[in-house]
């Protein structure tokens, strides 16, 4: 990403913002510099969690690249509150909400690449709905401007879905 001021290259896993609070990441890639992947399956990931919030609250993210596809580009679990990321982007960015209750966060201003996965969520189905109460979508963006589909009713209860690209796909 122009202006990228840190690059993690070839991490499994990028950063993990565990029990922070009122911090910002911002102007930040995470790539590879080779693929990780199995060239027979090029369907797969280049690693598992590139940016990602724990239990922790009033964070911001910002002006991010997830460069390649990981399981999990932007991860938010463990209660994970009040957390801001926007103007970001990725080359198949998924938004994972993890389980475990993470609520009133807010998702804005970002660029989905091609956007066949954005609410692609992981986490153990005994830690309730992936998405509490409160989450925030607005102006997620395929590159190919094509609506995305909303997630299923059990992904979570009251999140607030907008944007003219948000459709039933």
């Amino acid at each position: 990403m122009p202006g990228a001021q840190v690059a993690i290259l070839n991490a499994d896993n990028g950063v993990f913002l565990s029990w922070v609070d009122r911090s910002t990441l911002a102007d930040i890639t995470v790539s590879v510099t080779r693929p990780r992947i199995n060239a027979q399956h090029l369907d797969d990931f280049n690693g598992h969690h590139a940016l990602s919030i724990l239990s922790g609250q009033a964070n911001l993210v910002t002006r991010f690249n997830v460069a390649v596809r990981y399981i999990h580009d932007l991860t938010v679990a463990g209660s994970a509150r009040l957390n801001v990321w926007m103007e970001g982007r990725g080359v198949d960015l998924n938004i994972d909400c993890h389980r475990t209750a993470p609520w009133a966060n807010l998702f804005t201003v970002l660029s989905l690449g091609l956007g066949t996965r954005p609410f692609a969520s992981g986490g153990r189905s005994d830690r309730g709905a992936h998405a509490g109460r409160g989450n925030t979508f607005w102006g997620l963006r395929p590159a190919s401007g094509a609506p995305l589909p909303l997630p299923a009713c059990e992904f979570g209860p009251l999140l607030n879905l907008s944007g003219a690209t948000l459709g039933a796909g």
